[in-house]
């Protein structure tokens, strides 16, 4: 998807202007991004591109909101008054002490913060990356917070210099709510993919299906169930916490509910990877999914589509009208049950994943687009 206002990740200009790191001695980039619930895509998509801004940005700080694992002390923030007080306060006093010349933040309570109660005091250029879409789905809260949420982001995101999308979908979308605006998109990348553990496909039935991220509205978590339970050709896995863990564990004993865990025991175990999100910018798993040989089966909201091969997106992604359509996946999944089949989607998968998906070059236009000095 594209509109006037976008413009792809794969400019040319990213590689031929590149500064020379003597040039940056006094660039200093705080990357806020909290918060950020720890393995999920917003973390793990700034674990991949902080070290290669680092090699082209003297200074680079990343705060999402876990102490131990940041740059920085800094907590979770949220729209309420003790994080108001703390981005007036102890924020300012960091950029301030950092000499900051950039910032980029890259979830919306971060967005807003920073817009409305810092921005007034800060000379820093700074970059909105947009992860996905940057208030509540439907659903996800009340109609009034919901307006209210998406007015402050849209406030606070014209006061920006710069606005990045995670996907096409979620750059036009943002181009629909902020018109006149240029808005690029940069997809997220894999720092080493080939540290991934690799999947050996299961050769007859039952296939593995896996549901990984948060077990929360936007995500559907309860579609994927009604998909996998008293399905005899597939064993359902879901990997990831949150909310609607225990109501969903409830309703069956088939599916197995694995909690969070760690990469390197996920996609060996998987052979199929399904979103059935009811929004999405463009998740990171599918990215991690591609490289690790694990088919990705998808709605296509967000970005979703994105990440998918042309070639594969009649197979693997649902339309978006026939999301809720049980009958559906579980269609595509039994054309899934071929080993052919799944093979030659992953050699298609894994060329799509290599040439969009490169960190060199997407953190080379990150870094160009957040500190144009590069």
């Amino acid at each position: 998807m594209s509109t006037p206002n976008c413009s792809h990740a794969r400019n040319p200009r990213t590689v031929e202007h590149m500064a020379k790191p003597d040039e940056l001695e006094s660039q200093s980039l705080v990357i806020w991004s909290s918060p950020s619930t720890k393995g999920a895509g917003a973390y793990q998509l700034w674990e991949n591109y902080s070290l290669p801004l680092s090699k082209v940005i003297n200074r680079v700080m990343l705060l999402r909101g876990h102490t131990e694992y940041d740059s920085v002390s800094n907590p979770q923030a949220n729209l309420n008054l003790k994080s108001i007080f703390w981005s007036l306060t102890k924020f300012r006093s960091l950029l301030g002490d950092a000499s900051t010349t950039h910032v980029i933040t890259s979830i919306s309570q971060s967005d807003i913060l920073y817009g409305l109660f810092v921005r007034p005091f800060s000379r820093s250029r700074w970059t909105i990356y947009v992860l996905g879409q940057p208030y509540p789905v439907k659903n996800q809260t009340g109609k009034l917070k919901s307006l209210i949420w998406k007015r402050l982001w849209i406030l606070a995101a014209k006061r920006s210099d710069q606005i990045i999308g995670v996907s096409e979908y979620i750059s036009a979308l943002i181009s629909k709510e902020i018109p006149g605006r240029q808005i690029t998109t940069v997809y997220p990348s894999l720092l080493n993919p080939s540290r991934l553990a690799q999947c050996e496909q299961s050769s007859e039935p039952p296939i593995r299906v896996g549901f990984v991220g948060r077990l929360s509205v936007e995500k559907d978590p309860g579609l994927f169930c009604d998909i996998v339970e008293d399905f005899d050709e597939v064993e359902g896995l879901v990997f990831g916490d949150g909310l609607l863990r225990e109501s969903l564990a409830e309703r069956t004993e088939r599916i197995s509910f694995l909690g969070f865990t760690p990469q390197d025991q996920i996609y060996p175990n998987v052979d199929v990877l399904m979103m059935t999100s009811r929004s999405e910018g463009l998740p990171m798993v599918l990215v991690e999914a591609s490289h690790a040989g694990v088919v990705p089966l998808v709605a296509d909201v967000g970005g979703c589509a994105e990440a998918i091969h042309p070639d594969n997106r009649d197979l693997l992604v649902i339309p978006r009208g026939e999301r809720e359509h049980v009958a559906v996946w579980r269609e595509r999944l039994r054309l899934l049950l071929s080993p052919v089949l799944r093979d030659a989607v992953l050699r298609r998968q894994r060329e799509w994943a290599d040439r969009n998906f490169d960190v060199g070059a997407n953190s080379r236009l990150l870094a160009e687009l957040a500190v144009p000095e590069v």
